[in-house]
C-alpha cells in the first residue's frame, strides 16, 4: 500500500514539475507582424527577443533542476510533501513558446534584411 502511494505521489509531482524548456516547441507567430519594421529596427528587435530568450531559457532550467532536485529530495526523505509541491509552468511554458515563436519569425525577417544587404553590396 505504502509504494502505490508513493509512487502515485511520484508521479503526482513530476506531473507538476517545471518543464525542461528544450522540451517547449515554438509557437506560431506571422512574420507579417514585422512587416512595418525597418531592417535597423527588426535587427534590435531580434537582438531584445534573442537576449529575452536567453534569459527565460536560463530561468527555466534553474526551475527545472531545482525541482527535479527537490522531488528527488522528497521521494526519498519526506514524501507526503511532494502533494504539496506546486507549479506554474504552464504560464512559463506559454510565454517561451510565444518567445521562440516570436525570435523565429524575426529570424526569417532578418534573414532577409541580410540577403537584401547582400545584395546592395554585390552590386
Amino acid at each position: 500500500m505504502n509504494k502505490v502511494l508513493l509512487a502515485a505521489s511520484i508521479a503526482l509531482t513530476l506531473s507538476a514539475c517545471a518543464t525542461n524548456p528544450d522540451k517547449v516547441g515554438a509557437r506560431y507567430i506571422s512574420t507579417a507582424e514585422f512587416s512595418s519594421l525597418s531592417c535597423p529596427e527588426l535587427r534590435d528587435e531580434y537582438r531584445r527577443a534573442s537576449s529575452d530568450l536567453d534569459t527565460l531559457n536560463a530561468t527555466m532550467k534553474s526551475l527545472h533542476r531545482k525541482n527535479t532536485a527537490a522531488v528527488t529530495i522528497g521521494a526519498v526523505l519526506f514524501w507526503p510533501a511532494l502533494f504539496f509541491a506546486k507549479s506554474k509552468n504552464q504560464t512559463n511554458d506559454e510565454a517561451l513558446a510565444e518567445l521562440k515563436g516570436r525570435h523565429a519569425a524575426l529570424e526569417v525577417e532578418v534573414g532577409k534584411c541580410d540577403a537584401l544587404d547582400n545584395m546592395g553590396a554585390s552590386s
